[in-house]
């Protein structure tokens, strides 16, 4: 009998990972193109993909995880190998309750994203979780955490302060740090305030764009696509967006092409993440300027990486920026700006790696 699985992938592999048309065929879902759906997939480099396949049939994939079973509607969906389910915990903050998980054994390896929360990083932490404690979570205002003030744009600096006194809960050693996109800006805020809690920073993409040499410009956009957002809405803001930051239309669009058939409860989420996103991270994320003298200074050491597949593209022109303001260069991690989820075994060797390296 079929099975009901749910799996983070991303957005024109999808097609790919399946193994025949057959399969194609069996997918159930419809076609959907709502721009809100389209952006967060983009935005974080995966999408939710419902399939109704056999479970002996999917479970055999090597990219597969099956939905966690736990009693409490908090985790439903999220994802979890066998045995490398997560405890849940909360922590409170100053203005704020955050939530995050935590898998493994060994030293502590924490996962940053920003607008993205801990789902999209439940592929990579449990392919590393046999070597790592791995702790993921939810930026304030976004997902499981919640924030008392919501009129108010959220900093990276606010940001870093709400991981500072997270790993101080966690008991205080430096960390292994693993930032993507908005979270590896908050990565380098953390290092600049507080370096000796980081041992090594992976920033995966930041798009610190004030670095880059049309700065000005690019600024401009990201205040109409700010400015669109306020008097036209998210659809068109969003649209905007994309072509911003180099990805174009959405892969996978074809006719035949499987979709996703997100359910009420997954719409409302991904839409409030959008709006906060649009309307208190954007801004403030793109606006930050790297502490470049302070970020040399620091005992952490910081890794820039980029994409293999992402070149030219607006957060990879951002990390060669940083690269060179801090006499580095990028290390490639397999596929694009969200290849970690759709690779999550290639890109968890590359990242163990970099850890380990000696300098």
């Amino acid at each position: 009998m079929p099975g009901r699985y749910v799996g983070l992938y991303r957005l024109g592999d999808f097609e790919r990972g399946l193994r025949s048309r057959q399969q194609l065929r069996r997918y159930r879902g419809k076609s959907r193109r709502d721009p809100l759906v389209i952006f967060l997939a983009i935005l974080t480099g995966l999408v939710f993909v419902t399939i109704l396949l056999g479970a002996d049939d999917f479970s055999s994939r090597p990219w597969s995880n099956r939905v966690a079973s736990r009693g409490s509607d908090r985790t439903e969906g999220r994802l979890a190998m066998p045995d490398s389910d997560p405890t849940i915990h909360t922590l409170d903050v100053p203005g704020a309750r955050l939530y995050y998980e935590r898998r493994g054994s060994g030293p502590l390896l924490l996962m940053l994203g920003s607008p993205m929360d801990s789902t999209g990083f439940a592929p990579l932490a449990n392919a590393l979780a046999d070597d790592y404690t791995v702790v993921t979570y939810d930026p304030r205002g976004i997902g499981n955490s919640s924030r008392e003030d919501t009129t108010q744009d959220v900093t990276p600096e606010q940001q870093a302060e709400d991981v500072h006194r997270l790993l101080s809960a966690l008991g205080g050693e430096p960390a292994y740090v693993f930032g993507s996109s908005g979270g590896a800006v908050v990565g380098l805020a953390l290092v600049t305030a507080h370096p000796d809690q980081v041992r090594t920073l992976v920033a995966h993409e930041p798009p610190v764009i004030e670095l880059l040499p049309d700065s000005a410009q690019v600024r401009a956009q990201i205040e109409d696509i700010y400015d669109t957002y306020r008097a036209d809405g998210a659809e068109k803001a969003m649209q905007k967006f994309m072509a911003h930051a180099g990805l174009g239309d959405a892969p996978g669009q074809e006719a035949d092409a499987p979709r996703w058939e997100p359910s009420p409860e997954e719409m409302a989420r991904m839409r409030a993440t959008t709006e906060q996103f649009l309307a208190h991270l954007l801004r403030p994320t793109t606006r930050y300027r790297p502490d470049i003298e302070a970020l040399r200074a620091a005992s952490t050491r910081i890794v820039v990486a980029g994409g293999t597949t992402s070149k030219g593209q607006l957060a990879n022109r951002t990390a060669v920026a940083l690269a060179e303001r801090l006499g580095t260069t990028v290390v490639d991690f397999p596929g694009d700006h969200g290849g970690f989820v759709a690779l999550p075994e290639q890109c968890g060797r590359v990242l163990d790696q970099v850890l380990t390296e000696t300098t």
